[in-house]
């Protein structure tokens, strides 16, 4: 078995239906893709071959796929050939953490990196005022750039990172008060 180098759970919605998604990073461009539950419904091993901003080459099961991925609002749009499919993903903490407060926390939030990544793009700093679900920093991590969203509405009471840092799984990047 193929040591796992990174690992992602999500949802996958479109109008139609409802996944469940693994992603594990096998290696810097090699991914294993779990969809459905267990045993999995269907299994791919993927290749990133090369990314630009919108564009990605991906090689699945040795045939090489062209994509275009664009995020538009809360969907994300994948062109490939004659192909178009638009879904929403759904974070499984953050849908649970709603499911389960039903409100916003009360106290200091603080916000820790789920992975290691580089921060490309900090959007709030220390004294911001900021609303629930406001985007706080992008951090890119296994190929993809994430945007890290405020839980609570009120204050930035701490920022620790800057554009350019690389940070480590269970650091503490943001307190909100």
């Amino acid at each position: 078995m193929r040591k796992v180098e990174a690992k992602l759970k999500f949802e996958v919605r479109n109008h139609l239906q409802r996944f469940e998604v693994e992603l594990d990073q096998l290696s810097g461009e090699q991914f294993r893709v779990r969809v459905g539950g267990s045993p999995p419904i269907r299994e791919l091993e993927i290749r990133l071959v090369s990314r630009t901003r919108h564009r990605w080459t991906v090689s699945i099961g040795g045939r090489i796929h062209d994509l275009v991925v664009l995020g538009e609002a809360d969907e994300t749009r994948v062109d490939w050939g004659a192909h178009s499919r638009r879904f929403s993903v759904v974070d499984q903490r953050r849908r649970r953490f709603r499911q389960v407060s039903g409100r916003e926390q009360d106290g200091i939030a603080v916000l820790k990196a789920q992975m290691p990544g580089k921060v490309i793009r900090v959007i709030k700093q220390e004294g911001d005022a900021v609303e629930a679900g406001d985007g706080l920093a992008i951090i890119e991590a296994m190929k993809m750039q994430n945007e890290l969203k405020s839980p609570k509405s009120g204050r930035v009471r701490a920022c620790r990172l800057s554009e350019g840092d690389t940070v480590n799984a269970g650091v503490i990047l943001y307190e909100i008060e």
